[in-house]
C-alpha cells in the first residue's frame, strides 16, 4: 500500500523529467532557430539559469516540507540526511545559477543577480539557525521557528519563481518554438508544485503533525490543478519534436502518479486521519519515499 499510495514517482522522477527535459530543449531549440549568434546565445543564457533556479526551488521545496516536521518534532534529533543531501543540491544550483545569471543580458541598472544572492544569504541564515535549533528539544527552540522557515523558504521559491518568470518574458515573441517550450516549463512547474503540496498534506498527516481542516478539500483541488497541468502539457506536446523519455516520462505521471487508484488511496488516508482513526503506516518510511 505505501509504494501505492506515495507520490514519489511525482516528486524524485517523472516531473522532474518532464521539466528537465523541456528546459534543455529551451536551449537545444534556441540554437536551431536563431541565425545569429548573439540572439542564440542569449537564449542559452536564460535556459541555462532556468534549469538551476527549477533545481533550487525542487531542492527547497523538500527541505521547507522536512525541516518544518522535523522543527515540530519534540525530540532533539538534530538535522537528517535527507535534508543535508538537498542542501548539497541546492548549493550546486546556486553555484551554477550565480554563473550564469552574470552572462543574462539584463536592461541597465537591473538588480535581479545582487536580489537573488542576498534572497540566498537570508535563506541560509534561517537555516543555519534552525539546523541549530534541531540539536535542542522543541521546548528549547525560538518559538515560532517552524513557520518562519516555511514562511521564508515559501518567499524564495516565489521571488525565485518571479525571477525564471522575468528571464522568459525577455525571449517572448522572439521565436515560436522556444515560446512553447517556456510554456511548457511553466506549466510543468505548475504540476509539480500542486503535486508537491498534495504530497505534503499527506505525509505531514501521516507523521503526526495536525492536520488543517480543509485538509481533504485542498488535497483535492490541489490534485485536479496538477491533472489539468498534466493535460495542457500532453496538450502541447502534440506535434512537437520531443525525447523520448519525455514522452515516457508524461506516461507515467498519467498512467501511476496520477492514477484515480493512486489519489483515491491517498484520499483515503487523509480521511482516515481526519477521522482519527490509526493508520497502519510507519512514518519514517512514507517519508523516505515521498521525498
Amino acid at each position: 500500500m505505501l509504494n501505492r499510495i506515495t507520490v514519489s514517482t511525482i516528486l524524485k522522477s517523472a516531473i522532474g523529467t518532464c521539466v528537465a527535459a523541456v528546459i534543455i530543449l529551451l536551449g537545444l531549440g534556441a540554437w536551431d532557430s536563431w541565425g545569429r549568434f548573439k540572439a542564440a546565445d542569449k537564449m542559452v543564457n536564460n535556459a541555462e539559469v532556468s534549469i538551476h533556479l527549477f533545481a533550487f526551488q525542487h531542492n527547497l521545496r523538500f527541505d521547507r516540507a522536512s525541516m518544518v516536521r522535523d522543527l515540530n518534532n519534540e525530540a532533539a534529533i538534530g538535522v537528517s540526511s535527507v535534508v543535508r543531501a538537498l542542501r548539497n543540491g541546492e548549493a550546486v544550483a546556486f553555484d551554477g545559477a550565480t554563473a550564469a545569471l552574470k552572462l543574462v543580458d539584463f536592461p541597465a541598472g537591473s538588480t535581479a543577480v545582487a536580489d537573488f544572492e542576498q534572497t540566498v544569504r537570508k535563506m541560509r541564515a534561517l537555516q543555519q539557525e534552525s539546523d541549530a535549533a534541531l540539536s535542542q528539544p522543541k521546548a528549547q527552540r525560538r518559538a515560532g521557528i517552524a513557520d518562519e522557515y516555511s514562511r521564508g523558504a515559501t518567499a524564495t521559491i516565489e521571488q525565485f519563481g518571479k525571477l525564471s518568470s522575468q528571464l522568459a518574458q525577455q525571449l517572448k515573441l522572439q521565436d515560436a518554438y522556444v515560446d512553447q517550450l517556456m510554456q511548457f516549463k511553466e506549466l510543468g512547474w505548475a504540476m509539480r508544485e500542486k503535486s508537491g503540496d498534495a504530497a505534503v498534506a499527506v505525509n505531514n498527516a501521516v507523521s503526526g503533525l495536525p492536520p488543517p481542516a480543509d485538509i481533504v478539500t485542498k488535497y483535492q483541488v490541489d490534485i485536479a490543478l496538477a491533472k489539468a497541468a498534466l493535460t495542457a502539457i500532453e496538450g502541447f506536446a502534440v506535434g512537437l519534436p520531443l525525447p523520448a523519455n519525455f514522452t515516457d516520462a508524461l506516461r507515467l505521471v498519467r498512467t501511476d502518479a496520477f492514477s484515480q487508484e493512486n489519489t483515491d488511496a491517498q484520499l483515503k488516508v487523509l480521511k482516515s486521519v481526519v477521522a482519527g482513526e490509526k493508520l497502519n503506516i510507519d512514518a519514517p518510511s512514507w517519508s523516505a519515499n515521498s521525498r
